[in-house]
This record gives structure tokens, sequence and C-alpha cells, in this order.
């Protein structure tokens, strides 16, 4: 059953809970025997994004990082205060490497990580969005980058399923094609019965052409393995005041998704 259009672009399983347990991976990448014939242009950006509700009134805005090495690797990070020390920023990021075929979240606060291997389908699918020409109108360029904008209307049907929240998306796009199509803006409108109930903006403020410094690639062996819903449980206990670690919602549903994945993948532990 077909849940989502596209692995690149934001897929949100549970809007509105947790960075530490929503597994939201806006880039995934390609097997390694894949890459000989794609040139990867490696960069490093940084992006915010910003939830609306309905009535256009500001839910949250993040600040977060993208880099991207030319062996396909990536990571998104989300920058938020830390609990612990007041306005100093803390990341929350999430590692995909096509070597290992692994997506893996990764939690400093509470010294934690969630680990999703990918299958090959994922990793197809993904590859044949890369290696496929930008489409849409040429617009005004965004940090200096031609960009061309597209739109897409995603609704839910028997093959389709978008959640109880909400049952239809709209995507609008600004891909850059120097940049492997990369979005430098997107635009999802969230609706339910015809009516506009979120949406989300995320844009991005800064580029760096050139391989990402390989620190933001690794993961602590000494992080212990959680699923989503332990995760966002154990943060609850470490921070009971930020209410942002009390937000459950979804999680049965991300923790299948998660001990699915992994039955398919014993070798990943």
């Amino acid at each position: 059953m077909k849940k989502y259009a596209s692995l690149r672009d934001i897929v949100i399983i549970a809007l509105g809970c947790s960075a530490v347990g929503v597994f939201l991976v806006r880039h995934f990448s390609w097997p390694a025997s894949a890459q000989s014939a794609i040139s990867i242009k490696p960069f490093v950006a940084t992006y915010t994004t910003a939830d609306f509700a309905g009535d256009n009134s500001l839910i949250e805005a993040e600040f977060r990082g993208y880099a991207l090495r030319s062996d396909g690797a990536s990571v998104v990070s989300f920058y938020r205060p830390s609990p612990a020390e007041g306005s100093k920023l803390v990341s929350i990021h999430t590692v995909t490497d096509p070597g290992t075929r692994t997506a893996t979240r990764v939690a400093p606060l509470i010294n934690s990580k969630v680990t999703y291997p990918l299958t090959q389908a994922q990793l197809e699918a993904e590859r044949a969005t890369l290696t496929a020409s930008c489409v849409g109108e040429r617009v005004e360029p965004i940090l200096g980058y031609a960009v061309l904008k597209s739109q897409e209307t995603i609704s839910s049907s028997a093959s389709v399923q978008l959640g109880p929240a909400y049952d239809k998306i709209h995507f609008d796009r600004w891909r850059a094609p120097a940049l492997n199509c990369a979005p430098l803006r997107t635009e999802v409108s969230f609706f339910k019965d015809g009516r506009l109930v979120q949406r989300r903006v995320a844009t991005y403020l800064t580029i760096r052409e050139g391989e990402p410094d390989s620190s933001l690639f690794k993961i602590p062996e000494d992080y212990i393995e959680r699923t989503p819903s332990d995760a966002v449980a154990e943060a609850a206990r470490r921070f009971p005041n930020d209410v942002r670690f009390g937000r459950q919602c979804a999680m049965p549903q991300l923790d299948d998704v998660y001990l699915r994945a992994r039955e398919r993948s014993p070798a990943i532990r």
C-alpha cells in the first residue's frame, strides 16, 4: 500500500510531535553500486521550518541544517534550545548512509539513537528521483541559484494513506538544478474536508558548496538504541517540564514502522 509520494520530500507521520521520536527524513540516498553513474554535488546548508495553523498563526519554528556528501550520505539536523542549559542550541539529527543502508536518528539530549534499515525499494526510488531532471516553471533565483517551481497535490484514496488529521496535501517546491534539485523553498499545505488546517514552510538560508565535515556523520557507539516511543518517553522522563517531550501522538504507528523495518534486516541491531 502506497503511503507517501516521494521519499525525498518531507513525510510527516506525526505532525507536531517531538523531534526526538518522530522519524521524519527529507533526504535519502542510494546504494554505493549506483554512485559511479551519478555526479553528486556536495554541500552544506542551513534552513528554517515554520508551522502555521489554518488561520496563519505561528505554531512552531525551527532552525535546521543539511549536509550532503559526494558519496550520497546526508545529515538533517534540528537545532533546539536545550532543556538542561537554557538557550544553548543542541542538535538532534538524522544520518542517512547508503553504505550501511540505514537512516539513524541521533538524540544527544538522551544519549540515544533510533536506527531504520533502508530497503532496496527505498534506495532505488530515491535514486530515480535524484537522477531525473528538475521540472517546473523558471522563477526568480534563490540565494543566487536558478530554481524551477513545481506543484503537486496528494489526496487520500484506497492506495494512499494520509492520516486522520488531513485528507489532502499540496506541495509547492522551488528546486535548484545545480544542487541535485534540492528544494530551496518548500510550502506544504494540509487540508481536511476542503479546509486548510496547517501549513509548513521550509526556506534555505545559507549554502556552502563542498564536502561537509566528517564529524557530522559520526554516530556515537555508546548511544542506546531505542524505539521511537521509548525515545520520547526517555526525553519526557529527563525533562518533565518540557512540553515538547510530552507529545505522544502517532507513537504506535512510528513503533510499527520501526519494528517492521528492523524485522526485515535482522543484521541491523
